[in-house]
């Protein structure tokens, strides 16, 4: 089955964010970020089942180098992707 990926107001924010937090350390980091993000992306599409259920039907993959995860719910054929956020913070309420 083919899945597409949809990510929330929330998710596009939590991007950005950390793709600038990272730009600012090192010019470049930012880059690698939104590389690793892509890849857990592309795990995700693969098979999005493949990842555990964490709370209220949300899955989350993480990310290899970068210490986030993606938290995500499958909604028939689509990934509809809720936020990204570092394991070490608390999520928004």
């Amino acid at each position: 089955m083919k899945y597409s990926v949809k990510a929330g107001t929330n998710a596009e924010t939590d991007l950005l964010e950390a793709f600038l937090w990272y730009e600012e350390i090192r010019p470049g980091l930012g880059t690698r970020f939104e590389n690793d993000f892509r890849e857990a992306i592309s795990q995700l599409i693969k098979n999005p089942y493949n990842f555990q259920i964490r709370y209220d039907n949300v899955r989350v993959v993480f990310l290899k180098v970068f210490p986030f995860g993606v938290h995500y719910r499958i909604i028939g054929t689509q990934v509809q992707i809720a936020s990204v956020f570092h394991t070490s913070r608390k999520p928004r309420s």
